[in-house]
């Protein structure tokens, strides 16, 4: 498995994941559950952003961003979970 493969992996696990967050949380806010909606979301927005910024003011760059990379997947799981648990209809 060459540096191509590897990186084809990655690309197409990422799309994965934002696609599992996309549709987990359009479906628990279509069934009226806002507040489970954001679930994945904030883990996207803590891995991406939050995470890598408050370390790296701390001085822990670069593990920083691997460490917030890690919860990227996690919001994936949690997408794929609401994906599952919800059917996109509004919950009476």
């Amino acid at each position: 498995m060459n540096q191509t493969d590897i990186s084809t992996i990655i690309i197409w696990g990422g799309a994965c994941c934002l696609l599992a967050i996309g549709v987990g949380a359009h479906r628990a806010w279509k069934a009226g559950r806002t507040e489970l909606a954001l679930v994945p979301i904030f883990l996207l927005v803590l891995g991406l952003l939050i995470i890598p910024f408050l370390l790296g003011l701390v001085g822990i760059g670069a593990p920083g961003v691997w460490l917030g990379r890690a919860f990227i997947p996690l919001a994936g799981v949690v997408g794929f979970f609401l994906f599952l648990k919800f059917d996109g209809k509004r919950s009476t």
